[in-house]
């Protein structure tokens, strides 16, 4: 099983998604996390409508911090995939996990305003795309690199 962590600052919509979007399509193959840095205190609450009315707001789907990926016994990513909007800063390289996993970098097109639905839904609608290529890669014959790799090309799509 792979491990694909999606890092940005606060943790509360977009890195969210991926992970409920993610671990539905992976179908078992990968097992998604996301983290802050500092992370918010709720989930966005466009995010959480558009999870819920998807069916995939779980108690997991919460607001969480990169601490917990490096405490003893947490797994070990294979790849983190700092995520960022357009405009804004991708989450600095202040942390260490076990294992030293990859680290790729997606910008998201920031479109109908910061963190409204309008916002949420378009993103949503882009990391389903994303995630639905994750989902499908062929997982068994990729290292931890050309995961990466593969993952850094996913990042463009839809751009």
């Amino acid at each position: 099983m792979r491990h694909i962590l999606f890092l940005c600052t606060a943790n509360s919509a977009r890195t969210l998604m991926a992970e409920a979007i993610l671990t539905a399509e992976a179908r078992g193959r990968i097992e998604a996390h996301s983290a802050g840095l500092v992370p918010a205190a709720k989930i966005n609450s466009g995010a959480a409508e558009i999870l819920r009315a998807a069916g995939r707001l779980t108690p997991a789907i919460r607001p969480k911090g990169i601490d917990i990926f490096g405490a003893t016994g947490a797994p070990e990513m294979d790849v983190v995939v700092a995520l960022a909007t357009e405009g804004r800063d991708l989450p600095g390289r202040t942390w260490r996990l076990p294992g030293s996993p990859e680290v790729v970098e997606w910008i998201l097109p920031s479109r109908g305003g910061p963190g409204g639905v309008a916002a949420m839904t378009d993103s949503y609608q882009r990391l389903i795309g994303r995630m639905t290529l994750v989902a499908n890669l062929p997982l068994e014959r990729l290292d931890r690199r050309a995961l990466s790799e593969r993952l850094a090309l996913i990042g463009q799509y839809d751009r």
